[in-house]
């Protein structure tokens, strides 16, 4: 063996002499490293292998986060669990939930921990069916990164806050998932927003506008509740009516403004209705 290396490392030197004296670059004698493409042609084929096409491997690949991944045995056994309790659509939902949340393929190895939280979600909005909870984890699939305590620590907060009961926190849920993890402090503000803004300290009244619109405890009260309102009281709606127009149609503090302009306007331009009798007549509706 030391004779065998005594003259490896000769041929070495006269190769590097022989590249230097005719001015060519010696060759290094170590192979260039390779596990970089082999992990790319394995992550690339477990996603082929699971029924993704090539735009959407593509895709979850450029998605993928920085550092090593867990391997592709267990990348396949995540895509399989995905593919498995994912009803309807298992191919896209498994396509989604890697491009929404590609942290998932860093839990490749924490199949047990993804099930716990799963189950939680399934427990928490029983009412759906398994296609819609489906749809929902799809495109929510950050839930899934949520461990299990702290996904019913938060729901439980969540209903307590409001003054819920089990099937309505559901409902409000299942319409905003997101809710599960918002920060805590953004959904007060926006609880306090609605009570000394729109008069919706009265537990009643603010548990109707949150169970009929939740994203109101997602939204930007600056930049999205805020203008709706103004908008409003630029037309000359008085307090009362507005907190009267907000409880009969709480989608009213998110949708579009040129919307409301354009169904406003055609009480102005159609109906011959003045400007000045909208408030009005937006009370008889």
């Amino acid at each position: 063996m030391l004779v065998r290396h005594l003259v490896l490392v000769a041929l070495a030197t006269v190769e590097a002499w022989e590249a230097s004296s005719s001015g060519r670059r010696a060759l290094p004698l170590r192979m260039p490293p390779v596990a970089a493409s082999v992990a790319v042609d394995s992550l690339q084929d477990v996603l082929r292998a699971a029924g993704l096409d090539e735009p959407q491997v593509e895709e979850v690949w450029e998605r993928r986060p920085p550092g090593k991944l867990p391997g592709a045995v267990r990348q396949t056994a995540l895509l399989e669990w995905l593919q498995r309790e994912l009803d309807g659509e298992p191919v896209l939902h498994s396509y989604l939930c890697l491009r929404k949340a590609p942290q998932l393929m860093l839990k490749a190895g924490a199949l047990q921990q993804l099930q716990e939280s799963l189950d939680v979600l399934r427990e928490e909005m029983s009412q759906l069916t398994p296609r819609q909870l489906s749809f929902l984890v799809a495109h929510t699939p950050e839930l899934l990164l949520v461990p299990a305590s702290q996904l019913r620590e938060n729901a439980t907060w969540l209903g307590a806050t409001i003054g819920l009961g089990e099937a309505a926190r559901a409902e409000v849920l299942a319409a905003a998932p997101k809710l599960l993890v918002a920060k805590r402090a953004a959904v007060l503000k926006n609880l306090a927003w609605l009570e000394s803004q729109l008069d919706l300290a009265d537990v009643g009244r603010l548990q109707r506008v949150v169970c009929r619109t939740p994203l109101c405890l997602l939204l930007s009260t600056e930049k999205t509740m805020e203008a709706r309102v103004d908008y409003f009281r630029q037309l000359g709606v008085n307090p009362e009516l507005l907190t009267s127009l907000v409880l009969c149609t709480p989608t009213l503090l998110h949708s579009p403004l040129g919307m409301l302009s354009h169904r406003l306007a055609w009480w102005t331009d159609e109906a011959a209705v003045a400007r000045a009798e909208l408030p009005a007549l937006l009370e008889l509706l």
